[in-house]
């Protein structure tokens, strides 16, 4: 676990719209809303998913969009998917003039450690931001590389909501492919040089193969494409962006690497390259990172599957953009196994949970306390949030909660357990602890990789061993679309537990010796 730094880079910009020299715009691969009141009008992500046309508001307030209260401010926390070098931000206006954002704060971060110092904080007021207008191009003092960004709106032009066109970052740690082909024919106009032209709204998609068995029935190649770089370049990690038909989305492919005379780089572990996309709803990005390469000049890409059964399509294959990443992420720890505790005598459970932002409050269904009544899903005491549009992580706010623990120990790992309707179960969350002084000591993001029924559970490991006494679970993502599973309309999850290590020496006390008078008696003292 990298250190945490305990400095606080604050920076003041005016921003200006002049021609920036733009290495290259990309969009979130995820966003989430952390806080707001109510839930949002428009898909979280529309606000960051490279299309004009799409847009993100939260909820009318009457008779403006409260200010005044900074716990009732929108906060969207996107997700880079990968450690990019960041030189701006590129902001497009909202349709409703007066709801335009006029100031923002925002913290960038390159590990989970939300609780923790941002390694840079920026601070923009003063936005002339209007509805027709051209986007507002913001440029940074300095490049800053981070991996997750999160946004505070902190004021509009007087409307009553607050809203964004969209908004992009200007980056120079993507690789864009130069040329492409592919083994399997295209529909016509639906050209492989669609795939990197930097437009989520044109795809490439294959002819239809077989309407009533889907394209993968076993009599249809597997489509392979050839992508050119732009001389020899280091990648650790790809991004892909969904097809418009769900069905029709690519879900599982391998990739491999040629030189630049054309032969194939050799890879300690192939399992480590191939791949399956978690959500194929349209405009979502899907980020894999994967252990560095060297002197690629082009990137093979074997497709395998599509979402056939999830949405309609599923009698071709499609995606509609892709891209490459330079600078290196570490992958988040896997689960260690699932149904199956590490210590199952030395399991200790919260006593007490609350929720820390408003949004999350929003919305919510059950009792908190049933994240640690050890009863699991089998008697229905699970919690979980209220229904909210067809996929609640793009409509509703994320919920952050905090865990308390009913000692400061030492704890090696710990299980979620799953929630009773599959599509609705929580599969990807960032967990951060902090001890008694509430010093941060750990955080990082997870994701369960299997389904889980009701009373099934995922175990995860921290490493080592860390002493801390609150846990703070910062909910990402349900199962919506990944399993084929049905619902996505709320996320919610049975139980968090941790285990103590039962062969955990505990850390070293540092100790002061006083020698007292009267006989030489010693006394230890230990040292705070």
């Amino acid at each position: 676990m990298r250190s945490f730094r305990p400095f606080l880079l604050l920076a003041l910009l005016l921003p200006f719209t002049s021609a920036i020299a733009h290495a290259e715009l990309i969009s979130a691969v995820r966003v989430n809303a952390l806080n707001a009141i109510g839930n949002s009008n428009y898909y979280t992500n529309s606000g960051f998913s490279g299309t004009n046309t799409s847009q993100w508001v939260t909820q009318s307030q009457s008779p403006s969009y409260p200010t005044t209260d900074t716990s009732k401010l929108p906060v969207m926390l996107c997700d880079l998917g990968a450690l990019q070098t960041i030189n701006g931000l590129s902001i497009t206006p909202y349709g409703a003039n007066g709801n335009n954002i006029t100031s923002f704060t925002v913290d960038f971060y390159d590990t989970p450690a939300l609780s923790g110092d941002p390694i840079s904080s920026k601070t923009f007021t003063g936005l002339d931001i209007q509805s027709g207008g051209s986007a507002v191009n913001l440029t940074f003092d300095e490049p800053v590389t981070a991996k997750y960004a999160k946004f505070t709106l902190t004021g509009n032009r007087g409307g009553d909501r607050i809203g964004v066109g969209n908004i992009l970052f200007d980056v120079s740690s993507t690789v864009t492919p130069t040329s492409g082909t592919c083994t399997v024919a295209n529909l016509n106009g639906y050209a492989v040089s669609n795939l990197f032209d930097k437009s989520a709204g044109s795809t490439w998609c294959s002819s239809a193969a077989d309407t009533s068995n889907g394209y993968f029935n076993g009599t249809n190649p597997n489509p392979e494409f050839t992508f050119a770089l732009d001389g020899a370049k280091k990648l650790s990690g790809i991004t892909v962006q969904a097809y418009n038909v769900t069905g029709n989305s690519i879900k599982d492919f391998q990739l491999s690497f040629l030189d630049a005379d054309g032969n194939e780089i050799a890879v300690e572990d192939p399992s480590k390259y191939s791949f399956k996309m978690r959500d194929s709803t349209q405009f979502t990005q899907n980020y894999f990172s994967f252990p560095e390469v060297e002197g690629v000049a082009s990137v093979k890409m074997t497709v395998t599957s599509n979402f056939r059964g999830v949405g309609s399509g599923g009698d071709r294959i499609g995606f509609a953009e892709v891209y490459f990443t330079t600078n290196e992420t570490n992958m988040p720890v896997k689960p260690t196994m699932y149904n199956t505790p590490m210590h199952p005598d030395n399991i200790v459970r919260p006593t007490s949970a609350s929720f820390l932002t408003v949004g999350g409050t929003n919305g919510s269904a059950r009792s908190l306390n049933y994240l640690f009544d050890g009863k699991g899903t089998g008697s229905g005491d699970v919690w979980y949030t209220n229904g909210s549009g067809e996929d609640y992580l793009n409509m509703g706010y994320s919920s952050v909660i905090e865990f308390n623990m009913p000692e400061e120990s030492l704890y090696d790992s710990f299980s979620v357990w799953g929630y009773g309707s599959q599509g609705n179960q929580m599969t990807n969350f960032i967990l951060e602890l902090k001890d008694s002084d509430g010093e941060l000591v750990y955080a990082e993001e997870f994701i369960t990789d299997q389904s889980m029924n009701a009373n099934q559970f995922a175990t995860f490991s921290l490493g080592k061993d860390y002493k801390f006494s609150t846990a703070t679970l910062t909910v990402l993502d349900n199962a919506y679309r990944w399993y084929g599973n049905s619902g996505g309309d709320r996320v919610g999850f049975a139980e968090i537990a941790f285990y103590q290590n039962p062969n955990a020496i505990p850390e070293p006390a540092t100790w002061a010796l006083l020698l007292l008078g009267f006989g030489g008696l010693m006394v230890w003292r230990k040292k705070k």
